[in-house]
């Protein structure tokens, strides 16, 4: 019976920390980001980086979300949970701009920034105190030079971020 009792203390110990390695707890600035297997088992793979490091992984199939189909521990957020995320890009009625919507978990301090691929920050859209939850934002993209960029939403110490292509 005590082994029993062992063995189940012992792995309920492994699945927790599987379970927190899952959710992620990186120092500092860094950001979790996936790379799932489809099919699963579990087979994902999840790294610490730097902001500076983000787009590289991003442009590469790595994601902020979680790992597809694959680990059931991926995220822990509740569907009914507000969270920090940027939830559409779309292109604007104007020649040239994008529509771009995102939601705050909470009121507080937001950063949009637009980062080439090497993490150098080419444009804040935004570096202020928000109350709204739910935020759009029409921004002339037609400055920037052909390429990709990450487009990147910091709050409540939450980054998220999506690959933008600009043409033309």
């Amino acid at each position: 019976m005590k082994t029993i009792q062992t063995l189940l203390a012992v792995f309920s110990i492994c699945f927790l920390c599987t379970m927190t390695n899952a959710q992620g707890n990186c120092k500092g600035n860094e950001i979790r980001v996936y790379k799932g297997a489809s099919g699963c088992g579990c087979k994902c793979m999840k790294e610490c980086v730097t902001p500076a490091e983000l787009p590289i992984y991003l442009a590469n199939g790595w994601n902020t979300e979680g790992c597809w189909n694959c680990c059931w521990a991926k995220n822990w957020v509740d569907a009914e949970t507000k969270k920090t995320s940027l939830d559409a890009i779309t292109p604007a009625t104007e020649q040239g701009a994008l529509a771009i919507t995102y939601s705050l978990a909470s009121v507080g301090n937001v950063k949009l920034q637009v980062l080439d691929m090497t993490g150098r920050c080419v444009v804040t859209l935004k570096d202020e105190y928000r109350e709204d939850l739910d935020n759009e934002l029409i921004w002339d993209k037609s400055n920037l030079d052909p390429g990709v960029y990450v487009l990147s939403l910091t709050a409540d110490g939450v980054t998220d971020t999506r690959k933008i292509s600009v043409t033309e």
